[in-house]
């Protein structure tokens, strides 16, 4: 009895001991960024305390840091992001990588910095691209700047800001970005779907480039009302051939603050109504049937 009690115990020992050593990764949880993080991989450890934020109930804090060019490496979630007022000495850029999303799908973003923050929806040569969705009833905050990468792939899409279910894009400034210097590559999107608001936020979709030969290039920027979203007071700017598709919308339309510049407005059969931020602005695009949903007579 002795000797196997003794045979029991040591290898138990031997278990605990191994187990000791087995690197411990980094659990969920709301955590602070680093002010000398080990690298810029918002999924490694580089929080403080050492838990990556990654869940419905978390929060990302981003203070003061030596290391402000975060990249988002992997599919994750966060309840809301916050800028403390440290934060303005060295504004941060949130770079979502090709080929995964960050959602924000509770409070949403709290810039409390008084300066920008930027947020990057990347694209890459292989064809992969961002996104970043607001679920629930998340916002985009103020003092927020996003730019969503067209492709550089021919055929490939462009990065993503997705507004769902009740969130609203706050007074954030939201860029698409043209389709690069290859033909037929998407640019930049935004679309707003469900009972989502662009509430004040500035939609800008730039122009596509890169035809040579007579070849057509990248497409434009795109913003997208669909369901039964609402446009706000936003205002719209469109440029080349950077547009605003209304097509996927519930009839009879969708109301927006203002649209300016030369792009193309695709209403399918839906009322575009412009004039709730009290702006004068002048649009010398074309306001046309058709869109990603089809449908005629549109006004």
């Amino acid at each position: 009895m002795k000797f196997i009690s003794y045979r029991i115990s040591t290898v138990l020992f031997v278990v605990a001991l191994t187990f000791l050593t087995v690197p411990v990764p980094a659990f969920a949880g709301s955590a602070t960024w680093d002010l000398n993080p080990g690298s810029n991989d918002w999924n490694a450890s580089n929080w403080t305390p050492q838990s990556v934020p990654n869940g419905a109930f978390d929060t990302a804090t981003f203070d003061l840091s030596n290391t402000t060019v975060v990249s988002v490496t992997a599919n994750t979630e966060v309840n809301g992001i916050v800028f403390n007022p440290n934060a303005a000495f060295n504004p941060f850029i949130i770079t979502r990588t090709p080929g995964a999303t960050l959602f924000i799908s509770g409070v949403g973003i709290t810039n409390n910095s008084g300066a920008d923050q930027l947020f990057v929806v990347a694209t890459n040569g292989s064809g992969s691209f961002g996104e970043i969705g607001f679920l629930n009833s998340a916002t985009a905050g103020r003092d927020s700047v996003f730019t969503n990468n067209g492709a550089s792939v021919s055929a490939a899409g462009g990065g993503a800001t997705n507004f769902s279910d009740t969130s609203n894009a706050g007074s954030a400034i939201i860029n698409n970005n043209n389709g690069g210097t290859t033909m037929f590559a998407s640019g930049g999107e935004t679309i707003f779907s469900a009972f989502s608001n662009a509430n004040n936020s500035m939609l800008i979709a730039n122009a596509g480039s890169g035809g040579q030969l007579g070849r057509p290039g990248g497409f434009g920027g795109a913003i997208f009302f669909n369901e039964t979203s609402t446009g706000g007071t936003a205002p719209v700017e469109l440029f080349g051939n950077g547009s605003i598709d209304i097509s996927g919308h519930s009839a009879p339309g969708v109301g927006i603050g203002s649209i300016e510049g030369s792009g193309n407005a695709f209403l399918g059969a839906n009322n575009l109504t412009v004039g709730s931020n009290g702006l004068s602005t002048a649009f010398s695009g074309v306001a046309q049937d058709g869109g990603s949903a089809g449908g005629r007579g549109g006004s």
